[in-house]
């Protein structure tokens, strides 16, 4: 499974792109009240559904993760073609 999603860390920098792997056999679900995709995965792994052994996320650093707009941002568009590279070479390996 490859996921596209943007981040927004600390010291980011908008448009960097990051790649990682979620490790679900050591994630803990703590509470139903701050469900995340993790929790949502690792849910569904308790309950029998088949989950894809391999997930990768392509995480794009943004600016602002609290006004929704259909556009992205110059430093966005950017690293699409980047972003897409690296997903089509994940592919071929």
């Amino acid at each position: 499974m490859i996921l596209i999603d943007s981040i927004k860390t600390k010291d980011g920098i908008p448009g960097n792109i990051y790649t990682f792997s979620p490790d679900l056999e050591t994630y803990n679900l703590s509470s139903s009240h701050t469900t995340n995709f993790l929790d949502v995965l690792k849910l569904g792994k308790k309950m029998g559904y088949k989950i894809p052994e391999k997930i990768k996320i392509y995480a794009v650093e943004i600016k602002n993760n609290t006004d929704f707009t259909e556009k992205c941002t110059p430093e966005i568009e950017r690293c699409i073609p980047e972003v897409v590279q690296k997903i089509i070479d994940e592919l071929k390996s």
